[in-house]
């Protein structure tokens, strides 16, 4: 799973992995700007429909909005609806049997990103949540 970061000049970054639990040697590339007024933005897979993939972000506003990403790119934002100010962004099922091998690796996955992200990030809002995983909400 790729993590994508919103740093404090409000630009999108993309931190790609191996797969393994591990970040790929590179350089980060900015893939968005101007998403400094979003207090929460989270990937979404089908939520257009089959095969579809997008973000839903909150805005400091308590707005929430769908960005389409289709060919690497954005497209236009459609508001899905405001009043969501109390609520974290994200999303997902519930975690899988804690004896399932999946949900072993996953936990020690999301340990290792939560501490890589929270040694480089120390006062970003780190939000992991993914189906084998209890979510886990974190404020610096």
């Amino acid at each position: 799973m790729d993590i994508l970061a919103r740093n404090h000049s409000g630009a999108l970054l993309l931190y790609r992995t191996n797969g393994m639990g591990n970040f790929v040697r590179e350089s980060r590339r900015t893939v968005g700007s101007g998403w400094g007024t979003m207090s929460g933005i989270t990937i979404r897979s089908g939520f257009a429909g089959p095969g579809t993939l997008g973000l839903t972000a909150k805005d400091t506003q308590g707005r929430l909005h769908y960005y389409p990403v289709a060919g690497g790119r954005f497209g236009a934002s459609r508001l899905l609806g405001s009043g969501w100010n109390g609520y974290v962004v994200g999303g997902g099922s519930a975690p899988a049997s804690a004896a399932s091998p999946k949900s072993v690796y996953m936990q020690e996955y999301s340990r290792r990103v939560y501490g890589y992200v929270r040694n480089w990030c120390p006062r970003a809002r780190i939000v992991l949540n993914h189906p084998s995983v209890a979510p886990v909400t974190s404020t610096g």
